[in-house]
């Protein structure tokens, strides 16, 4: 009867104890859960596919683009990003790119590029398909396009974000001179393996540039803003 009563005794006491135990783990879970998915917001907006480039118009002769540019992100949240980079703040994220894309104003053209992240194994690439809405216009018109990307972030172990877009983009040349803008929708998939917490949302995008071209050289400087995260970007290239 002792021995009865003693096991009971001990259940009442520790069946609280357990129920108070796992519910700060809980909620600790959801935090670390939260701390994940805004930090795939903020590498998906680092890590999304930008051209940097008006689109095509004029005549429809075949040109290759060949460019070089750095993007600078500001990060939201950074603490899932410093195991894998040696700042000491990795709060702005710095990205240069190496551009190559196809110029024809007439129908479909393609894109892709290569990044390695400064101070760490990161490595980012993707492309891009966009068809011409208005293609073969007058200069007197403006030329609308539609473009499909997508973007994958490696050498990050157990940590994966890729995201794929769709973007309408619109541009005016001006002599030498050519500003562009568009709006589209970016997709991110986002998983970290090591503590099994996956992160799928949809984020809205906007952005606008300048594009001045001085013979075979062009330089671009473009502002975007995807939800909370905003990104400014210079590039310089040639045109063959």
């Amino acid at each position: 009867m002792r021995r009865r009563l003693l096991c009971f005794t001990t259940l009442c006491l520790w069946f609280p104890v357990a129920v108070i135990a796992d519910q700060p783990m809980s909620q600790f879970a959801t935090v670390i859960e939260g701390q994940f998915r805004d930090y795939a917001e903020s590498m998906s907006a680092a890590q999304s596919y930008r051209a940097l480039s008006s689109n095509p118009d004029g005549s429809a002769v075949l040109a290759l683009d060949i460019g070089f540019d750095i993007a600078t992100t500001r990060l939201e949240r950074d603490s899932f990003l410093k195991p894998y980079t040696s700042k000491t703040s990795p709060h702005l994220l710095e990205t240069p790119q190496l551009h190559i894309g196809t110029r024809h104003s007439d129908g479909w053209n393609a894109g892709a590029f290569y990044s390695s992240v400064p101070d760490s194994d990161i490595q980012i690439y993707g492309g891009e398909l966009r068809y011409l809405l208005m293609p073969n216009q007058q200069s007197l018109f403006p030329s609308f396009s539609v473009r499909g990307t997508y973007s994958q972030m490696v050498g990050m172990d157990d940590l994966y974000v890729t995201s794929t877009g769709l973007e309408l983009s619109v541009s005016k040349g001006f002599s030498a001179f050519t500003p562009y803008a568009g709006i589209g929708a970016t997709w991110l998939d986002g998983e970290y393996e090591l503590d099994g917490y996956t992160s799928r949302l949809t984020q809205n995008k906007y952005f606008m540039g300048l594009q001045f071209r001085l013979g075979v050289f062009n330089l671009s400087a473009e502002a975007e803003q995807t939800d909370e995260e905003s990104t400014i970007r210079a590039k310089s290239g040639i045109r063959f």
